[in-house]
């Protein structure tokens, strides 16, 4: 059931049929979403004093973006009031 498709054959948009290409749908809402901290701390199910040097540099790291953004939200919120 699969057939080969050349390169040549997709320049030509006569020759494409939407039988023969595989088109996977992805969630926009998936690719967005973002692993925070918490969920970090979760996926390796540990206390943040048992994470080694890596794992806690990793773990900061998505601590601080979450923090910058929610502080970014803030100034944000400030503005449109003044």
């Amino acid at each position: 059931m699969s057939e080969e498709i050349s390169l040549e054959s997709l320049k030509n948009p006569e020759n494409i049929n939407s039988n023969n290409l595989n088109l996977e749908i992805i969630d926009i809402e998936e690719i967005e979403k973002e692993e925070t901290h918490l969920d970090y701390k979760k996926k390796l199910n540990k206390k943040v004093s048992e994470f080694s040097e890596e794992e806690k540099a990793h773990y900061n790291k998505l601590a601080q973006k979450k923090n910058r953004k929610k502080i970014k939200t803030e100034e944000e919120i400030k503005k449109k009031i003044s």
